[in-house]
């Protein structure tokens, strides 16, 4: 599973046979990286964002984020879903892909009741999960080892089994997927995000978007959650910290200004979310990268 990438982020690939690849990538650079590469249908699809955020390219018309320790699974049996994404600067990703059909086998052959399980596998999947810690040490674990040659597949091999099983054991059996929501609805909310985004400076009341994308405040708001795993104002706040931080670092635009663009009057008030999400103020995240 060759993976291509535009600025040279760290990437370790590992084919753990025929049916398994596991890669990390490490976007170390001070861009954001652009990784692509084809997947063939019959492959099951695990992302795990272990720090910064990565932006998934399904059309030219849909994008989602992944945040800092969330997960994906992806899958769908009638379509190839070539891997599109967008890396920011300062990001760990690790990527898991196994067969359905090895999956399956796994499930089976240890007589486990996973009928729900299977019946997924017949339909399109896109579950977004919290990453526990469990399986970020266990990812860990698949990149940092010191085995002969020989003993790699098998050490890789056991690792992903228990990384599967955890991923498996510890979900919420409620947590469904995003996508069952109806298609329509999807793209009205898909929209919203992009008016949200719009104007950073001013934002937009719930109420406003929602008669602008024609849905109830009660469904756009469910919506927004189910499908972006966050509220409307935790996305846009999180939106706004992301541009502010990738702006401070790639210009030299005064960090009064940055908090006037994106709607902060007072700048102390910006310092002090950049703050709660960075763990340091703007000045400080600045001499870090130096």
């Amino acid at each position: 599973m060759k993976i291509e990438n535009t600025y040279k982020s760290k990437i370790i690939e590992k084919k753990i046979d025929d049916e398994i690849y596991f890669a990390s990538i490490h976007n170390t650079t001070e861009f954001t990286d652009t990784i692509q590469k084809e997947i063939n249908k019959r492959f099951i699809q695990f992302y795990f964002c272990v720090s910064g955020n990565v932006t998934f390219h399904f059309s030219r018309d849909y994008s989602r984020i992944l945040e800092t320790e969330n997960s994906y699974m992806i899958f769908n049996p009638s379509d190839n879903l070539p891997l599109s994404l967008n890396i920011t600067n300062n990001t760990k990703l690790c990527i898991l892909v196994v067969s359905s059909e090895k999956m399956k086998l796994l499930f089976t052959s240890n007589n486990l009741d996973v009928n729900l399980l299977m019946k997924s596998f017949e339909k399109k999947i896109y579950e977004e999960n919290k990453i526990s810690f469990h399986i970020k040490s266990i990812l860990h674990q698949m990149e940092s080892y010191n085995l002969k040659k020989e003993f790699e597949r098998l050490y890789l091999s056991g690792k992903m089994y228990e990384l599967l099983i955890h991923y498996f054991s510890e979900k919420e059996e409620e947590k469904n997927c995003p996508f069952i929501l109806d298609e329509e609805i999807a793209l009205k909310i898909k929209k919203a995000k992009d008016i949200l985004v719009s104007d950073l400076q001013n934002g937009i009341k719930i109420n406003e978007l929602s008669q602008k994308i024609g849905l109830s405040e009660y469904k756009l708001q469910e919506g927004f959650k189910k499908i972006y795993n966050t509220t409307i104002y935790g996305y846009f706040l999180n939106f706004k910290l992301e541009y502010a931080k990738n702006k401070l670092f790639n210009s030299d635009v005064k960090i009064k200004e940055i908090a006037s663009e994106i709607g902060y009057d007072n700048t102390s008030h910006f310092i002090e979310a950049f703050k709660k999400k960075y763990k340091s103020t703007p000045k400080q995240y600045l001499l870090k990268q130096m």
